[in-house]
């Protein structure tokens, strides 16, 4: 079971790159500022159909829809230091209320729990910490050593 990277932006290329490598069973650790919505859900449902786990370390950047598919994980484990970035869904530079409910949906379809509506529908982005994203499930399994 090796780890499988997922770095830089969510798109076709590095989508069509990890699927491509990742296999059951195996773990992707992320470090993603995100990007398309749509590509992050299709990483997502090919995590969850697929027993996939993933991870980030402490000084990785996880952030908008990299925290979607970082969500589809089976064990979801991450560094003690680790900041998740969770902001609306924009389209244009603005709030597009569609594509942040869908984010939240899946969020919540992840096993992730409704505190996470706090964060997606502030004025503007915020971190959510190790311990913050332990307790809403986001992080739902411990490291192992």
């Amino acid at each position: 079971m090796p780890d499988i990277s997922l770095e830089g932006e969510i798109n076709k290329q590095t989508v069509d790159d990890v699927i491509s490598r990742l296999a059951p069973g195996d773990r992707l650790v992320i470090n993603s500022r995100g990007g398309s919505l749509e590509q992050a859900d299709r990483l997502a449902k090919f995590i969850r159909q697929n027993n996939i786990d993933t991870h980030a370390n402490s000084t990785a950047w996880v952030q908008s829809t990299a925290v979607l598919v970082y969500s589809a994980g089976h064990n979801r484990t991450a560094g003690e230091n680790i900041l998740f970035g969770v902001h609306p869904m924009l389209k244009e530079g603005k709030i597009h209320p569609e594509a942040t409910r869908y984010m939240y949906d899946r969020l919540l379809e992840h096993g992730v729990k409704t505190d996470i509506s706090s964060y997606l529908y502030p004025d503007g982005p915020r971190t959510l910490g190790y311990k913050g994203a332990r307790g809403i499930g986001l992080v739902n399994a411990d490291v192992v050593k």
